[in-house]
């Protein structure tokens, strides 16, 4: 199964490059994925497409958010935390004889699209989180008023 999946990722003009863990990197438009490779599980094949989005101190809320998001709305592809970053994973059982032909092209357009979605909420996620704590800082220009206000009539 591996030659005939290695084979088709190199008809497919991918160049795979081992990587750690027994995983093989490749490009695609400038993005930078991972065929996750499991020798004992040959039945199961997994793309990634790591490091979407670096989980920063005092931003789990938000990376929380954006992988609920992802998860819960988009089939077949999930999210995990890898070190400190978001990966996106589309992984699919292998049945019978699988064309990587047909399947693999696929599981890459889904994980771009997977990519695009997460980017969106991203921004959706930042925008919310922007104006909540721009009402939270006029709230409190408004308190500093009222309390200066307070000090001059006194």
């Amino acid at each position: 199964m591996k030659e005939k999946l290695f084979e088709a990722f190199s008809d497919l003009g991918f160049v795979l490059e081992p990587e750690e863990n027994a995983n093989y990197s490749f490009t695609y438009e400038g993005m930078n994925f991972l065929l996750v490779y499991n020798d004992s599980d040959e039945e199961f094949l997994s793309l990634s497409l790591p490091g979407i989005y670096e989980c920063e101190e005092g931003k789990a809320l938000q990376a929380c958010a954006l992988m609920e998001k992802i998860n819960s709305t988009l089939k077949y592809v999930k999210t995990f935390i890898c070190g400190s970053s978001i990966w996106l994973f589309y992984e699919r059982e292998l049945i019978g004889d699988e064309d990587f032909m047909k399947t693999i092209p696929q599981m890459i357009i889904r994980l771009v699209s997977a990519l695009k979605f997460a980017r969106k909420v991203m921004a959706e996620i930042e925008e919310a989180t922007s104006d909540a704590s721009s009402e939270e800082g006029s709230k409190e220009t408004v308190a500093e008023e009222v309390t200066d206000n307070d000090e001059e009539q006194n």
